[in-house]
């Protein structure tokens, strides 16, 4: 059985956060275990989860693969920040972007 993805969880999270204002533990258990075909156990954890949450998570932003072509000065420029500052190439070139796209510099 495959786990489930940062997205699913923050869904059935706050799922779980809207039925436990209506619902009872027990019930919002066998809800979310109905709706996401989700044993017990697992519907359980996220009623636990829920309740200690002030507010619904933020959702998940769903990435999406795309393939540029770089001069390969800049990709090494690249990889070396990476490296250095622990990170990915795709979180630094998806700030960069973002802040391209704001307007900043």
């Amino acid at each position: 059985m495959r786990r489930a993805t940062r997205q699913e969880r923050v869904e059935r999270t706050n799922a779980a956060y809207q039925l436990r204002g209506r619902h009872s533990p027990a019930q919002a258990v066998r809800l979310l275990a109905r709706r996401y075909a989700l044993s017990p156990a697992q519907a359980r954890r996220y009623v636990r989860a829920a309740r200690s949450l002030q507010a619904p998570l933020p959702e998940v932003a769903i990435k999406e693969p795309i393939t540029v072509r770089l001069p390969r000065p800049l990709v090494e420029q690249l990889r070396a920040r990476a490296r250095a500052t622990g990170r990915s190439l795709g979180s630094l070139v998806a700030q960069a972007i973002a802040r391209f796209l704001s307007g900043g510099t």
